[in-house]
Order: structure tokens, then C-alpha cells, then sequence
């Protein structure tokens, strides 16, 4: 009999807020959304772009890091999708396989497609560098050069 890939039974909605391994991380789908992130200078005043400097200078004497090392380090920190699944990102990001000749796209999906939902909307409007970042990194890690970022057309 075959495994599934991932046990959704880990995953259970309780209210508002969604509980991963008895996480809540209701309020923080909106961290960084203070408004004060929003011009690049900003951004990389508060650390924005580090990580995508170190992934690709290295850091401290370190060298540059390959993908494999960015998809591990990301499960390791336990980075999770802001949707309403809250899926781990460096599982989801191991799926992609690398060796693909063809093109490969990124593609960022800012829709709100969900009901009742406007964190996209705020996470682009209020803190903008972070999906860029975000994007940049999940592109190299995926061998990726091509990124589209969705949004809905009202």
C-alpha cells in the first residue's frame, strides 16, 4: 500500500486561526505589515535582502550556498505558506524536480481567492520587498528564472 506524501491529519483548523503541530499562526500572517517596509531603503534597513545575499555571496567567509542547502535550511526553519493550509515551503519546494529540461516558471499566487481574505493585498501594498525576496530565493532554489506574481484584476 502506498504513503501519502504528507499527512494532512497534522493540520486541523480551530476558529480563526489555523494550529499546525500546536502552532497557532493566526496573528502572524500579518507580521512585517507595519507599513514601515515599503521603500527599499526601508526594507534593507530592517534586514531585507540578507538572506538572498548570503544564499548568493556566502556570508562571514562562507560560501555561496547551492540550492539543496537553501530547500534544507528552509525545512528547517519551519517556514510555512501564508494560505489557509499553512504547507511546509521547503517540502513543497523539494517537489519541484530540478533536472526538468523544459522552462520552468514561478508563480506567486496574490489573488485572495479565499473567502473573507486581505493579507495579500496588505503583504503587497505594506511590505513589497518581502515577496520579491521570497520569490528570488524560492527561484534559485528551484533552478527557476522566470516569476510571475498573480494578482486578482479588480
Amino acid at each position: 500500500m502506498s504513503q501519502p506524501i504528507v499527512d494532512l491529519s497534522k493540520f486541523q483548523a480551530t476558529g480563526t486561526e489555523t494550529c499546525f503541530h500546536g502552532r497557532h499562526i493566526g496573528a502572524q500572517i500579518y507580521d512585517g505589515l507595519d507599513g514601515k517596509n515599503w521603500s527599499l531603503k526601508d526594507y534593507e534597513a530592517r534586514g531585507g535582502y540578507q538572506a538572498l545575499r548570503k544564499i548568493l555571496n556566502g556570508g562571514n567567509g562562507a560560501e555561496p550556498m547551492t540550492p539543496e542547502q537553501v530547500i534544507a535550511e528552509v525545512k528547517t526553519s519551519g517556514l510555512r505558506g501564508r494560505g489557509g493550509a499553512g504547507f511546509p515551503t521547503g517540502l513543497k519546494w523539494s517537489f519541484m524536480p530540478r533536472m526538468y529540461p523544459g522552462a520552468k516558471y514561478l508563480v506567486c499566487n496574490s489573488d485572495e481567492g479565499e473567502p473573507g481574505t486581505c493579507k495579500d493585498r496588505d503583504i503587497l501594498m505594506f511590505n513589497p520587498h518581502i515577496v520579491i525576496e521570497g520569490m528570488a530565493i524560492a527561484a534559485f532554489a528551484m533552478g527557476i528564472a522566470v516569476g510571475y506574481n498573480y494578482i486578482h484584476g479588480e
